[in-house]
Formats: structure tokens, C-alpha cells, sequence
């Protein structure tokens, strides 16, 4: 066993990446860095961008391996994190969608779950908030989100018993 499998035999090594690519936004450089490092050791590979100008053009060209994308509220100039991930979210339904914010609050939280599949994370938030929660989404798999994309669309269909993503 290599020095790099050690150090995923841990009791969080069930949020590893299974061969998933992420595509994390976020215009502080330390946060950028710091959670992109963090998704490498659960072994994500993980695209970086600052921007949703810089977001759009590398999930243009990395689409096809693409399976979640994480991105701060706000992203300095521009656009919010969350009409980038509403924008992908109709182009790339199968998507896990993860808004993080400092500023989020429980209406915008519940907001967010009423009306879309982008899921909500509070910063501060702890590493294993996020592998947690990125790690069910991309476990539920694309047909769950697109029965959940379904519900949105008609609310009196009624939710499968397990078909929800912790929150």
C-alpha cells in the first residue's frame, strides 16, 4: 500500500471520489486553494475557476467528465453562484449542484430546495459537511436527480421514500 492509500484508510475515506471530476468556483484564492487541496486528497479531480466567466468556459470544455459543481454565492463581478448553477442545471440536469455561502440564509436554503436541485451549504462548514454532502449526491445518481428534477416540476407527484439527498 502506497503512502497516498494510508492516507485515505480513515473513518472518511467512504467520501472518496470514485473516479469523479468537480468543478469548484470561488473568487477567495485561500478558500480556491485550500478545498480544491482538500477534494485532490479524497481524490477528486477538480477543476478551479474564480469567476463564472472562467466556471462557463471550463465547464464547456470538461463537460463530459463533469459530475458536480461547487460554488461560492458570491463571486465577485457579475454573476452569483447561484444563476451559474441554475444556468448548468438545465443544460446538464445530472449535475450534483453544491451553492456554499457565507452569507446564506435559511430562506434562501429553502428556497433553494423548493425550487431547484442546487443544494445549500453554510460556510463555515467542515471538510466533511462538504464530502458528505457531494459524495450522496453523486451516490444518488442521475436518474434520482432527474425524477427530483420531475417533482419540481409537478409537486403533487409525491417524493420516493428514499429518493431525497441529505441535506
Amino acid at each position: 500500500m502506497s503512502k497516498e492509500d494510508i492516507s485515505l484508510v480513515r473513518p472518511d475515506a467512504e467520501f472518496a471520489s470514485r473516479g469523479e471530476t468537480v468543478l469548484l468556483v470561488d473568487d477567495h484564492p485561500l478558500i480556491l486553494d485550500g478545498v480544491s487541496a482538500m477534494l485532490r486528497r479524497y481524490r477528486y479531480t477538480v477543476h478551479t475557476a474564480t469567476d463564472a466567466i472562467q466556471a462557463t468556459a471550463l465547464w464547456h470544455r470538461h463537460r463530459s467528465e463533469l459530475r458536480a459543481v461547487i460554488s461560492d454565492f458570491h463571486l465577485g463581478k457579475g454573476r452569483t453562484g447561484i444563476s451559474l448553477l441554475r444556468e448548468m442545471s438545465v443544460a446538464q440536469p445530472s449535475l450534483v449542484l453544491i451553492l456554499t455561502s457565507a452569507s446564506v440564509t435559511r430562506d434562501m436554503m429553502t428556497e433553494l430546495d423548493r425550487t431547484s436541485l442546487v443544494c445549500c451549504l453554510a460556510k463555515p462548514y467542515h471538510y466533511l459537511q462538504l464530502l458528505k454532502l457531494l459524495r450522496s449526491g453523486l451516490d444518488a445518481g442521475p436518474t434520482r436527480r432527474l425524477d427530483a428534477t420531475r417533482r419540481i416540476a409537478d409537486p403533487t407527484r409525491p417524493d420516493p421514500p428514499i429518493d431525497r439527498m441529505e441535506r
